[in-house]
């Protein structure tokens, strides 16, 4: 089962993770991504046909009773469960991979070029080892249409990726 990407104030155990995956998992979804903003528990999910407003009913419903049987602890929360639209998070190296050719905004721990955020097609992204991280190459708007202008990174050095929207 692929990864679940964690947001910050969210305490689940790997196990309750994988139950809540496989939860979404009934209904031919994956789980990408559980936050907590504010009050609101939100569980991003996808689909290979696209998510649809039955696909977040169903998988909030099941979602819904395996929160309130574990007692998800005193504090109040409202549930989301949502797609993870146009300009989706890429939060591993798959997502990168499954992308290759898509605009995206990339945020990275250490600059490359001389910027830490850069808008860029995504060129490649290659399993490195250790199996766990990866490489990622892309194509900086402002950059030429040369190798040499391209940036590569590690995966490990993503803060934050999402696809942009190109109309």
């Amino acid at each position: 089962m692929p990864p679940v990407h964690v947001g910050a104030g969210v305490r689940f155990s790997s196990s309750q993770l994988d139950e809540l995956a496989d939860a979404a998992a009934i209904f031919g979804c994956q789980l990408l991504h559980v936050g907590m903003q504010g009050p609101t528990l939100q569980f991003v999910i996808d689909h290979p046909d696209g998510v649809d407003v039955d696909h977040c009913a169903d998988v909030s419903r099941q979602i819904s009773a395996l929160l309130d049987r574990d007692d998800f602890g005193s504090r109040r929360y409202v549930l989301e469960v949502s797609s993870p639209g146009i300009e989706r998070h890429l939060y591993w190296l798959d997502d990168f991979r499954r992308f290759v050719g898509e605009k995206a905004r990339i945020t990275l721990r250490t600059p490359q070029g001389g910027k830490r955020t850069v808008q860029a097609r995504i060129v490649s992204a290659e399993d490195l080892p250790p199996a766990a991280t990866g490489e990622v190459t892309v194509a900086p708007e402002d950059g030429g249409p040369t190798p040499e202008d391209r940036l590569t990174f590690s995966t490990e050095d993503v803060i934050k990726a999402h696809l942009l929207f190109e109309a």
